[in-house]
């Protein structure tokens, strides 16, 4: 595997042995036509046939990845952060102030959980789909949260706030910008503040996508060396230097090894895919 984080893509490697089945009999009918579909030039030559191309006996224990597998998504959220929202929604002098709460996505050190930070406060710009964030970063996620301030109703997400989730987890799955964590959860917080801001209720819901990936040790299975996968196996690795994981794809040449290519690398979109 290429990235230590590991994110669900599944539109993009769907049916994939159909995929390639279907792309190197392409390529074969090409040779013996002797035509070619276009003018560009395949780097490798993938194994001609639609059979197993590695042993699929497993060696180990089967693993599963996804965000809520092993463990619910803690959320840490900053006092000091709660406490602005609070003010900003008392000067505000409205029952129901909207705003974001901006955090980042990290992993739990056993690896079977993540956990989402909380820790600084946005007003936010109105727009006619919500809230936007003042400064969009790379790698945060924003949260949109309504502060209460007057009534007995507990708080709830309603309908079109579960839908427009869904919208978006939706978009980034077909999405060929790069894989991020935080851009498959999205959560909504509500606060509601009773007694003279003496007592305050605090509630998230969170939709993530049910895809999860299951992960079976096998026999390795031999690399071409190149520039890239020597740079990943050493100590000064792209993800290290640049202290960021690094995700892309797999593809296979006529000696059945794996050829590892960058997400954006544009080759991924014409060679035939075996994972990620």
């Amino acid at each position: 595997m290429m990235s230590s984080q590991c994110a669900p893509r599944s539109s993009r490697i769907y049916n994939m042995s159909a995929a390639i089945y279907q792309a190197t009999t392409s390529v074969s009918q090409q040779k013996r036509n002797g035509t070619r579909s276009d003018s560009r030039i395949m780097p490798l030559s993938f194994p001609a046939t639609k059979e197993v191309l590695w042993n699929h006996e497993a060696t180990g224990p089967v693993t599963y990845g996804h965000l809520t597998y092993y463990k619910n998504v803690k959320i840490a959220l900053s006092e000091q952060t709660l406490h602005l929202a609070q003010r900003y929604a008392q000067e505000s002098k409205v029952e129901r102030f909207q705003c974001l709460l901006i955090g980042s996505v990290s992993v739990d050190s056993d690896c079977e959980g993540v956990v989402l930070t909380l820790d600084r406060f946005d007003p936010g710009t109105p727009t006619p789909e919500g809230i936007s964030p003042s400064m969009d970063m790379p790698g945060e996620i924003a949260v949109p949260f309504t502060v209460i301030r007057k009534g007995c109703v507990r708080p709830h997400s309603s309908s079109v706030e579960y839908e427009s989730s869904i919208k978006f987890l939706q978009k980034r799955c077909y999405s060929k910008a790069k894989i991020e964590l935080c851009q498959f959860v999205s959560l909504t917080g509500h606060c509601f503040i009773q007694n003279d801001a003496k007592q305050t209720h605090i509630e998230v819901d969170g939709i993530s996508v049910a895809t999860h990936l299951k992960y079976t040790p096998i026999q390795s299975v031999p690399i071409v060396p190149t520039a890239l996968s020597k740079n990943l196996a050493g100590p000064m690795n792209l993800s290290d230097v640049q202290g960021e994981p690094k995700t892309g794809y797999l593809t296979m040449d006529h000696t059945r090894k794996l050829l590892l290519t960058l997400e954006s690398d544009p080759k991924v979109h014409n060679l035939p895919l075996v994972g990620m």
